[in-house]
């Protein structure tokens, strides 16, 4: 009887013990997820830079993760300028942060949220902008592609015009 005793009480410290592991793992996954600073802020733009770079309330600027628009001088800047414009200026905006923070610019680097919709998505499902995946900020790459994939489709923004210029090409081949 002493040796079952025994038993039972090793089995019960066992337990006791096993419980007690995973209490504690639980409580240090709780924490690191805490402690994420992949965490997101809500901001006013303020001001917008260009197509894929706003200002905010903060004075902040913020990138646009995974997405590029054309910049000054090039075909297409003044359109994906005034878009984001009208789309976001003074309004309240949703930022998630992907791994980097900031670019070698200072800038911060996000993703931006507008009434729950994805901004970086829009502007490439619009044709203001194309698909930029840059390691390592890539987590949501694939449907700002999708959506740059659309716009081409429908040839749209950017893709209007370059259909253009290749058809304009084509009628002027000296080669022909």
């Amino acid at each position: 009887k002493v040796s079952g005793f025994f038993y039972k009480v090793i089995i019960k410290l066992n337990y006791f013990y096993f419980s007690m592991k995973i209490v504690v793992l639980v409580c240090i996954l709780f924490l690191v997820g805490c402690s994420n600073e992949n965490i997101s802020t809500m901001a006013v733009v303020d001001r917008v830079v260009d197509g894929d770079t706003v200002e905010l309330n903060t004075s902040e600027k913020v990138r646009f993760i995974c997405v590029n628009t054309p910049e000054k001088n090039e075909d297409g800047y003044l359109e994906a300028t005034n878009f984001l414009r009208e789309t976001l200026l003074n309004k309240t905006v949703l930022l998630v942060k992907d791994t980097s923070d900031k670019d070698k610019y200072g800038r911060l680097l996000r993703y931006v949220y507008l009434d729950g919709r994805l901004v970086n998505s829009l502007i490439a499902e619009k044709g203001f902008g194309e698909s930029f995946p840059f390691e390592p900020d890539t987590s949501l790459c694939n449907e700002i592609k999708t959506a740059e994939e659309k716009a081409k489709l429908e040839k749209i923004g950017i893709w209007a015009a370059e259909e253009e210029i290749k058809e304009t090409s084509e009628v002027l081949d000296p080669c022909i």
